[in-house]
């Protein structure tokens, strides 16, 4: 007797040898927990520092105020960009290429109504 890797129950005579779930819905939930888990782990191992960098902020959108909610606000580099902060992993290092290269807090959309009106 076979297993359902999912739920525990009896696969059937009737699957596949091959087959590891009971039926399509214990294989959906198992792929719906596997890119939950995909998705945390890179947010973590490759957008970790960044995030959590602009979740200690306790800034609020420069030109109109919006603080609600932390993933509408989005860093706006106003004189030379040094390099992308989405692409450094390291809080250390974000923290020093903010030094280098002053940043402000906009909300996604003035920001890009800055670009588009600039």
């Amino acid at each position: 007797m076979r297993i359902c890797e999912e739920c525990g129950g009896e696969i059937g005579v009737t699957q596949d040898k091959r087959s590891i779930y009971c039926n399509s819905g214990c294989r959906s939930e198992n792929y719906i927990k596997r890119r939950r888990e995909h998705n945390w782990v890179y947010q973590e191992r490759v957008k970790g520092p960044g995030i959590r960098y602009k979740n200690d902020l306790k800034e609020k959108c420069k030109m109109c105020g919006y603080n609600k909610s932390k993933s509408a606000l989005c860093f706006h580099h106003p004189g030379s960009k040094g390099r992308a902060l989405s692409k450094i992993h390291k809080i250390d290092e974000i923290k020093a290429e903010i030094e280098k290269h002053p940043i402000e807090v906009l909300c996604m959309n003035c920001h890009a109504i800055f670009h588009n009106s600039a």
